[in-house]
């Protein structure tokens, strides 16, 4: 599966239930966009060619076993292909000893002794660096913008990408690989909240499904494998890095944060650009100062003063241990797969397609089945690789991994791989779900914290014990952290699917006119609300609907001048409650006079950038 089959997919998917020419064509820019960032992320997983070596290469007509990755002659060292033989028989056995990438691990021995493997591999370097930049750029995301953050990592890590490989010196190369790493945070981290805040919650699930990590990671692959070498591949993808840059200077700042920092004025350009992205013709506004909100916004909460909510702190420590677990059985699994198979190659390829295939089903789903929330996914993709972790584990144990034929190796690698990827779903939508507009993408870089330290300890794992006897041990790590995993998330893991953004962590309290009329002045949000039917349609029969839109369900906003009381709590109040809600939104809980307001008003759909 090419990357270009996989946006086409994309585009006509979306395509056969929307309107593409209007409403749902910024949501379509939005899926783009994070798969291009994601191909530039996957910085983190072109290691696994950086660190390439052969197990068995040819010096000037010798073969030899390379051990420990230290890729050297060694003429004393036994000939690994026999030479009392025939001239094609040995011309044979030498091609098949081929290496299938010339790496900087080759090319500066780095593994070698006195090389720099004996102080950090490049892995530890880079991921060193990831984990330096997210202890800032959450913060940076959260107090001048996402687009801002994005736009500087880029215009910053594709010089070092490039830098990483034009100098022919290796401790310049690690340098710059921990420069990219720091540029690379500011992708992953900020990446997610840029765009999850544009996307409608219809197509928010398919935001890490359709474009997924694993199909920038068939990219990555095929750019290296078509390159050849490292330094070719690493222009390439610098190239390719521009794609994902050129795509944030289009778009706006999202609505969701301007509004969040009262910067009223920059809200309303930014909505206008969304509209006039979708296709729509904006309407004349008044002054600024009609804008401005009529009574006061709720209270804006920084990072620690939001952790004084009890829900908030088990909600951040449950993500908490999501990330790390999965940040370590990932890199484990993967840093350690590059000999999955014979053929470097095939392995690769049909882990990252089978991937890719995997999780465009799960956004099938979870469309499909309402029932098939974030919480199920995860724990079922955790218990699936607990099974094969523990397969793998007597697998190598037993030495089938070394056998010539290793079919039913590689088949539990991919279920485990696989699995354990299709955790990072829930895990990105729980980071978007769980946690609160203004603290959002410094929760996400908190959470990449985590998953950066837990990378660096896969890497020192990986590096300790692979090739070794003691191998198996990298299974017993992703056992344990999978098994961990899997309590604590059936224990405290709250279901998300169909939360309203804006909503999370506040208390249920009206909009000012101002803002609500904002909202309800914009095309792009009306009509998106809408879907097929027209505004008043469906205005008036939204009013029994909740945020996945089925008539008869409690807690969707009441819509109208007729406020009724909600008899026992909506379940909207309860999802509030269970995300972290404000003592008043508690109190709430059990039935409110007051009318709720999300945004809308009479016979006005519900705004679906604010999602």
């Amino acid at each position: 599966m090419t990357t270009r089959t996989t946006t086409l997919q994309i585009i006509f998917i979306i395509a056969n239930d929307c309107d593409v020419s209007g409403t749902y064509r910024v949501d379509i820019m939005m899926l783009i966009t994070y798969q291009l960032l994601q191909m530039y992320s996957t910085q983190q997983l072109y290691n696994v060619m950086l660190n390439y070596a052969p197990k068995v290469a040819c010096f000037d007509d010798h073969c030899v076993k390379i051990k420990n990755k230290c890729y050297e002659p060694c003429p004393t060292c036994p000939d690994e292909c026999p030479k009392n033989v025939t001239k094609e028989v040995r011309d044979e056995c030498i091609a098949e000893k081929e290496i299938y990438f010339y790496s900087p691990m080759m090319e500066y021995k780095i593994n070698c002794p006195g090389g720099m493997g004996e102080i950090m591999s490049c892995s530890e370097t880079q991921y060193l660096g990831a984990l330096l930049g997210n202890m800032f750029v959450g913060f940076l995301a959260d107090k001048y913008g996402r687009r801002r953050m994005l736009i500087i990592s880029l215009l910053a890590g594709i010089p070092f990408l490039i830098f990483s490989a034009l100098f022919d010196s290796v401790v310049a190369f690690y340098i710059f690989r921990f420069l990219v790493g720091v540029s690379v945070a500011g992708t992953m981290a900020v990446g997610w909240a840029f765009c999850a805040e544009m996307i409608s919650p219809k197509h928010r699930f398919k935001l890490r499904t359709f474009t997924s990590w694993t199909n920038g990671r068939l990219l990555m692959i095929a750019v290296a494998h078509a390159a050849g070498t490292w330094r070719l591949a690493s222009y390439w993808q610098a190239i390719a890095a521009l794609l994902p840059l050129a795509a944030v200077f289009i778009l706006p700042e999202p609505p969701v944060w301007l509004r969040r920092k009262e910067k009223y004025e920059s809200e309303e350009a930014a909505r206008k650009k969304l509209d006039w992205l979708s296709g729509f013709e904006p309407k004349e506004e008044g002054s600024s100062k009609e804008s401005a909100p009529l009574q006061p916004q709720p209270a804006k909460r920084s990072f620690f003063t939001a952790l004084k909510d009890k829900q908030l702190r088990l909600n951040v420590f449950v993500l908490c241990v999501m990330w790390f677990c999965a940040g370590l059985s990932t890199y484990s699994i993967d840093l350690n797969g590059e000999d999955m198979t014979k053929n470097m190659w095939i392995g690769q390829y049909l882990n990252s397609g089978l991937a890719s295939i995997l999780r465009i089903i799960i956004g099938f789903a979870d469309a499909k089945f309402k029932w098939l929330g974030r919480r199920k996914v995860y724990i079922a993709s955790m218990g699936t690789c607990i099974l094969a972790s523990l397969a793998l584990l007597i697998e190598i144990r037993s030495g089938m991994k070394e056998q010539e034929s290793r079919t039913l190796y590689f088949i539990t690698y991919l279920v485990a791989y696989n699995s354990i990827a299709i955790s990072w779903e829930p895990n990105y939508m729980g980071a978007a779900e769980l946690i609160p507009t203004e603290v959002r993408a410094t929760n996400t870089a908190l959470l990449n914290i985590v998953t950066r330290i837990a990378n660096v300890f896969a890497a020192r794992t990986v590096g300790k014990w692979k090739g070794t006897e003691d191998e198996w041990a990298i299974m017993v790590v992703v056992l344990t952290s999978c098994i961990i995993s899997f309590i604590v998330t059936t224990s405290l893991l709250k279901e998300t699917k169909g939360i309203s953004l804006e909503k999370v962590g506040q208390a249920k309290e009206e909009k000012s006119p101002a803002a609500s009329d904002r909202e309800a002045r914009s095309p792009r949000d009306s009509e998106e609300g809408r879907g097929s039917k027209s505004g008043a349609e469906k205005g008036s029969k939204s009013g029994a609907e909740g945020d996945e839109g089925k008539p008869g369900e409690e807690g969707g906003p009441k819509e109208g001048a007729d406020d009724k009381k909600e008899p026992g709590g909506s379940k909207e109040d309860e999802n509030k409650k269970l995300l972290g809600g404000s003592a008043e939104g508690s109190k709430e809980a059990g039935g409110s006079k007051e009318p709720e307001k999300d945004g809308k008003q009479s016979g006005s759909a519900e705004p679906a950038n604010d999602k």
